[in-house]
């Protein structure tokens, strides 16, 4: 009979996870499946759950808004610093934030292109 750890299943659907939210992830450049994307996405997993975010869908949120705002928008964007960083939002409300303000954000950029 096979027996598994805690700490070995927490490995394997984290890995899962990954795999899963990589594959939401836009692709233009070709690097999602490389050690390297594999690595950025891990980290920006790490990064989302350094404010809190602990639930599949918050750290996709999380991870999303990094790949196409860039994965330093947690630190180059005031808004998304402050949201972040407010003691008094959920990590839900976060998630929830970041995600409203990346859509007015790239509606806006959009609409610069016409």
């Amino acid at each position: 009979m096979l027996t598994f750890s805690s700490q070995q299943l927490d490995t394997v659907a984290e890995a899962w996870f990954q795999q899963r939210l990589s594959d939401l992830l836009p692709d233009s450049r070709g690097v999602i499946d490389t050690p390297e994307g594999q690595k950025t996405v891990a980290e920006q997993c790490a990064k989302a759950r350094i404010y809190g975010m602990r639930t599949e869908l918050d750290i996709a949120d999380y991870v999303i808004t990094a790949w196409l705002l860039g994965l330093d928008f947690d630190t180059r964007l005031t808004a998304m610093k402050e949201i972040l960083a407010a003691p008094d939002l959920t990590a839900s409300q976060k998630a929830a934030l970041i995600t409203q303000v990346s859509s007015v954000l790239l509606d806006e950029l959009e609409k610069g292109k016409r």
